[in-house]
């Protein structure tokens, strides 16, 4: 935690200040930090928003690696639900266009990298 308050800076570092001058630093886990962190800055309306965006992202137009990165930068925000990586592995083939689906589906992936690597072949 005080390695992630020592690169905060202007609004974020002035608000820092507030929530320790209303709560003790020393009691706070990593846990209260983040709890108060996205409390600040990540508005449910918006965690609401990347999640339809999450669950309805699809390759449509944009070439796999295009659709792995944008997949990857809503996940963080949005792929709480992603347990482990079959069922991340999963929700990335939901994604693919049904032709790269079909030819995908033939193996089986330890790693998203090796579905992605397969897919941007194809």
């Amino acid at each position: 935690m005080d390695l992630a308050v020592h690169f905060l800076e202007e609004d974020a570092h002035l608000w820092w200040k507030s929530v320790t001058a209303r709560r003790r630093q020393a009691d706070m886990s990593w846990a209260d930090f983040v709890v108060e962190f996205n409390a600040k800055y990540f508005l449910q309306d918006e965690l609401d928003r990347m999640e339809v965006r999450f669950l309805e992202l699809t390759l449509v137009e944009r070439s796999v690696w295009e659709y792995d990165r944008e997949f990857n930068r809503v996940l963080v925000y949005a792929g709480w639900g992603m347990k482990d990586g079959q069922a991340e592995l999963r929700r990335f083939m939901r994604g693919l266009r049904p032709d790269l689906r079909v030819r995908c589906r033939m193996s089986q992936y330890a790693l998203k990298a090796a579905l992605v690597e397969t897919a941007a072949e194809v």
